[in-house]
């Protein structure tokens, strides 16, 4: 065999090698994480200061861009999900036993938000969503308390969680603000 040959020939076969072996080895795939942004709880707050969801919305993709394999998922499909199973319930139930009593149980405790946060949770993790954003607005006089945390789906247990103070009478500037730290904390738990 030619020495030109030789050398092209190395070079197709550890091309070959680094595509075929290289991309397991020196790059492991990382997982999809994705977030569900519930409603903002805001309702104490004056409507001309309060936060518009689909702004916070637009700057927390904005932000996501950054963090590799990070996604916002819908809010309304987790809602949904909330509704199809208690009328999964519902069906079953009435086969079974004749009677509504765990459906209703069911139902009265998504009236206490304490219910609602259960079911939504048991909703994201069947929808494989990796954490939920939940966000409270507070005013303290002239100034916004902010509360943000992110809810870990498979265990129910708050992941990250912070507060702290902002200016009540910018939305935008508290939107981008929020959205920094959300994706703050989002980086933060990739890192673990």
């Amino acid at each position: 065999m030619d020495a030109k040959m030789i050398i092209p020939i190395l070079l197709c076969l550890s091309l070959l090698w680094l595509t075929a072996y290289g991309r397991s080895i020196d790059t492991p795939e990382k997982k999809t994480t994705h977030i569900v942004l519930l409603p903002i709880e805001q309702s104490a707050i004056r409507k001309d200061f309060q936060i518009d969801p689909d702004r916070l919305t637009l700057d927390l993709q904005r932000q996501l861009t950054r963090l590799a394999g990070a996604r916002l998922a819908e809010f309304a499909d987790l809602d949904k999900a909330v509704e199809d199973s208690l009328v999964d319930e519902a069906v079953f139930e009435l086969l079974v036993t004749d009677n509504l009593h765990n459906t209703m149980s069911r139902m009265d405790a998504l009236d206490q938000p304490a219910g609602r946060l259960k079911e939504l949770t048991q909703a994201a993790e069947s929808l494989n969503v990796n954490y939920l954003a939940r966000i409270v607005l507070t005013p303290d006089q002239r100034r916004l308390l902010v509360t943000w945390q992110l809810i870990d789906t498979r265990t129910g247990n708050i992941a990250q969680s912070r507060s702290y103070t902002d200016r009540m009478n910018d939305p935008l500037g508290v939107s981008a603000d929020l959205s920094r730290h959300l994706f703050a904390g989002l980086w933060r738990l990739q890192m673990q």
